[in-house]
């Protein structure tokens, strides 16, 4: 399965991925104009859409659009106390972050 990003909005027709996904797609994964890709925007919606052109940004035609909803997801995170001292600090920035996202939502 291979999802790929792309910063775009609900009302977009086309996609352009960026550089590295474009070389990914074409040289790894030897896609062609007319392979069918999914692509994600991070914010829920993902797309199916078809490769209409080739090169250093390929151009993705959409296809079929799917909004995800958001689960409820608890996430539990442990430390070993031997290692707490070394980044407890990013830790505690990671987790606000994460509750600042829930509380969004």
């Amino acid at each position: 399965m291979n999802l790929f990003y792309s910063n775009f909005n609900k009302s977009d027709s086309d996609i352009i991925l960026d550089e590295i996904d474009s070389k990914h797609l074409s040289k790894s994964l030897r896609k062609k104009v007319g392979d069918i890709i999914r692509v994600t925007n991070g914010e829920g919606i993902e797309i199916k859409g078809e490769i209409i052109r080739l090169g250093k940004n390929i151009k993705v035609k959409i296809i079929n659009k799917l909004k995800h909803r958001n689960k409820d997801v608890s996430i539990h995170v442990a430390m070993s106390p031997l290692k707490i001292h070394l980044d407890l600090n990013g830790l505690l920035k990671n987790q606000l972050k994460l509750e600042y996202q829930r509380l969004l939502h």
